[in-house]
């Protein structure tokens, strides 16, 4: 806390400082004349900018002073710290306008790797549609109707329907589809998926539009080869 207190204070001491220095050295027919509080105001806000600066390069100068990892400050860095915050006030409009020019190319960077990173998905996620079944959604099937007991072993249905997951060119399946391929109703298809899930056979997953979809397990493809 001691050393925090102290890069405060340094940084204060340098602005005022760098902004009485910018206020007898400034050109008035350069920049706006400012009087000599708007100056150490300007200079001390310019000094305080310096840790995001320092951030920014990835210079561990205030990690040095504070110390880290159980090891003591060098306080000596302070004398650096002021140079850096000197140099800041002195010259406190250009550098704020350069600090702000860089932070905002920064967020623009920022955004632009996020907006590519999301076309990257984008492309990525329609490389793999065609693999993925979309079809017509279902209506929401009753499963409080169908019985609960799961069967030992795996009936002829059952063999179908994980068969039929396990040819296809889709990674997942719909009931329509599966009802499709095995000739089997949905209502029935609907069971033995039921059934299968609880054997951990079938896992069931979500479509990119949020339909229901399941797939077979590494379980559930073994015993398909099986059947």
């Amino acid at each position: 806390m001691q050393s925090l207190c102290d890069i405060a204070l340094v940084m204060l001491v340098s602005g005022v400082l760098g902004g009485l220095v910018n206020y007898f050295i400034s050109d008035p027919q350069d920049e706006r004349r400012l009087t000599w509080w708007q100056h150490i105001f300007v200079g001390v806000t310019a000094a305080f900018m310096v840790p995001l600066l320092l951030n920014m390069i990835s210079a561990d100068l205030i990690d040095k002073i504070r110390g880290v990892n159980g090891q003591p400050g060098d306080y000596s860095k302070l004398f650096v710290l002021a140079g850096f915050c000197l140099v800041a006030a002195v010259s406190s409009r250009a550098f704020i306008k350069t600090m702000s020019e860089r932070v905002l190319q920064e967020v623009r960077s920022a955004k632009k790797n996020a907006e590519e990173a999301k076309e990257d998905a984008a492309e990525a996620k329609a490389a793999v549609a065609p693999f993925v079944e979309e079809e017509i959604s279902e209506n929401e099937i009753d499963k409080k109707d169908l019985p609960e007991t799961p069967e030992v072993d795996l009936t002829e249905p059952e063999k179908k329907v994980l068969k039929a997951m396990v040819s296809s060119s889709y990674s997942m399946r719909s009931i329509t589809g599966i009802a499709k391929d095995t000739g089997l109703a949905k209502l029935s298809v609907s069971h033995v998926i039921s059934t299968l899930m609880r054997k951990g056979l079938v896992v069931q997953a979500q479509s990119s539009s949020g339909q229901p979809r399941w797939y077979p397990s590494a379980e559930g493809r073994i015993h398909a080869q099986i059947g």
